[in-house]
Parts: structure tokens; sequence; C-alpha cells
């Protein structure tokens, strides 16, 4: 049977409320196991633990962790070569899980099998803080409910914007996709069969197996969710007001830490591949609470300098300088759109990634 997104949504706080009972009486009752489980939901000395050596307190003569993913598609059950994957390793000099600086800043990307990983240089470096793209994917997120094996992709959309962008919908409902309306945020959603990939599915990257993850191919309503900071901030010390010098970077190219980074250049192509959708010409002209500009933006980024600001007067509503992704704005008409892409379309040439 199919739940909607609603009721996966409500087992989750179902569960959490649960386990927090569930742990309440077993700190009044010391845990004397007066609950099946009760020990493993006490408060337990180790809160990270691999191959029976506990992590808590990070030392240098641990084992190296390794942290470790592997890309799926949904659809097709096949891995997913070249998503981009930005992580950190932390160093904590003082053998706590606090006041950590920034050893290494690690980019890559999956490999023909999907896999792609990075081993610590000591035991006292910990992992911190992943980022991930892919041009044309999103990923699936996989809610850690007991005994859980379904991955909802869901598609929110607000209840007064149902149907104000006929195209995309129609593309999520040829593919399956239902239409949930029990509040009034909605959500186009469907769901996917993980059956024994569970474990893998909510294990950390750090732990023996690593971590896998099922994307789907981008589809649906462009909502801003898909832009982020990959690789935009490597290694940054607050301290210093700049990138550590200290810190150890791998897989990083000469010019990459910067804004033309190969990885910069994919995000910046996607958005535009996005923005010159023609499904947008489907959009109602007086409707004018898109994302475009969090689409047009990057993808003007492309053009360099002087074309930008060019831009930044032919399309104000789209382009700012300095650039800002908040608010929303209506879809281009199909004029304006097909002058805009037309524009840029030529920068994206020679990717390079």
């Amino acid at each position: 049977m199919t739940r909607s997104p609603m009721k996966k949504f409500g087992d989750v706080w179902a569960w959490r409320a649960m386990q927090g009972k569930r742990l309440v009486i077993c700190l009044f009752a010391a845990c004397l196991n007066l609950l099946t489980g009760c020990d493993k939901l006490s408060l337990q000395p180790c809160q990270i633990e691999v191959k029976g050596i506990c992590y808590d307190k990070p030392k240098a003569s641990n084992p190296p962790l390794t942290a470790s993913w592997q890309i799926i598609d949904i659809d097709t059950k096949k891995p997913i070569p070249g998503v981009w994957i930005s992580f950190y390793w932390k160093k904590f000099p003082d053998g706590q899980q606090r006041g950590g600086t920034c050893a290494r800043n690690v980019m890559g990307q999956t490999d023909a099998n999907g896999r792609f990983s990075n081993t610590a240089k000591d035991g006292s470096w910990m992992f911190a803080d992943v980022f991930m793209f892919k041009a044309g994917y999103r990923r699936i997120q996989m809610e850690n409910i007991p005994e859980q094996t379904i991955l909802t992709d869901s598609h929110k959309i607000n209840q007064e914007y149902v149907g104000k962008y006929p195209a995309f919908e129609n593309e999520l409902k040829s593919m399956g996709y239902q239409l949930d309306t029990s509040s009034t945020t909605n959500a186009y959603f469907k769901t996917f069969e993980v059956g024994g990939d569970r474990k893998a599915l909510v294990s950390a990257p750090w732990e023996p197996q690593g971590a896998r993850q099922y994307w789907v191919s981008k589809r649906g309503i462009p909502d801003g969710q898909d832009m982020h900071s990959l690789g935009m901030y490597p290694c940054y010390s607050r301290t210093l007001g700049k990138t550590d010098p200290n810190a150890e970077f791998v897989g990083y190219k000469d010019g990459d830490r910067d804004k033309n980074g190969r990885w910069s250049r994919a995000i910046a192509i996607d958005a535009l591949d996005t923005i010159c959708d023609e499904k947008w010409d489907t959009v109602p002209s007086d409707f004018k609470f898109t994302q475009s500009k969090q689409y047009a933006g990057p993808a003007s980024s492309l053009v360099g300098e002087v074309n930008f600001a060019a831009l930044s007067k032919l399309y104000p509503d789209y382009v700012a300088i300095p650039y800002s992704a908040g608010g929303s704005t209506r879809a281009m008409t199909r004029a304006e759109r097909v002058a805009f892409c037309g524009f840029v379309r030529p920068f994206a040439k020679n990717n390079g990634d």
C-alpha cells in the first residue's frame, strides 16, 4: 500500500516521540531491562563506534577512518558516475569533538561504479560537512524509521500554486507521481522500494560499508532547492578570515578553489539548462511566484563580468549585482527566455569537467 508523504512524516514524528518516552523511562528506571532494547536507548558511553573502537575522543593512534559513498540511479538501479562530492576532515587536538580545525578539504567525483572514498591521515581526524552535486540529478532523502524499506521522492508545492506549472506537473504525473492534497503544502510524490538496501542507506559514510544513496534524474517544479555551496568555502578559518594555509587539499586543481572551479561551472550550466527548459513557457504570465532568478543568476555567471553587467541591465528582475537569490519573480516570457539562453549558451561550451 502506498503511503502519502504526510502519513510518512507522521510516522517519523510518532517514532521520535516513542524514542523520547522510552529514553525517559530508561533513565528513571536505571535501565533495569524493564523494556526490550532499553539498554540501546540509554545514554551510551560511545556515540561513534567503528570496528569496536570508540571515536568519541579522537586519538591519532586509532586506525584512520575512511569516508565512502556509492550513488545509485533509483530508476535504472545503475551507478551514477561523475557526482561531485566535497567534504572535510576535522582535527580535534584536545581529544574531544569540539573546537576542531579543518585539516583536509576533499573534492572528487564518483567513479564508473558510482563510488568515491577518502581516508583520513590518522585517528584524530573526524568526518564533517559533505556537499554533493550532479548536473541533472537530485538526491532522495532517507528517513531513518525502523524497518522502513520505502523511499519517497517528494516535490512540495503550495496549495494555491497547483496548476501554475502545467508542463512540469504533467511530467511528474506521466512518471507515476501522485498529488497529495492533505495539507496546505501539497506534494507530488512517488515511492520506491529499496528492500535489503535499507541498512546501507541509513549508515554513516565512516562506517565500514560506507553510505549508499539513491538519486533521481531532475524532474518536477524548479524550486531552487538544488542550489548549494559545493566547494565554495574550502577549509575557511573564521579566526584568520580566509582559507587556512595549513589545511590539505585533495582533488583540487589550479584555480578550482575559486568561483571559476570546474564544479562551479557545472552548477551554472545546470542552472542554465533549468531556466532554458521550454516547459517554462506553460507557466501563466501573471503568476509572479516562481524561483526563476535562482537559476538565471547562477547561469549568468558563465558570461564573465562585463557581460554579466550587461545582462543585469537587460534582466534586472533575474540578474542583479551583487547577485541575490532571495525572493520570487514571474517566469520569463518565451521571447525573454529564448534571448537570454541564446546569449548565455555559447559561454557554456568547453565545460571541461
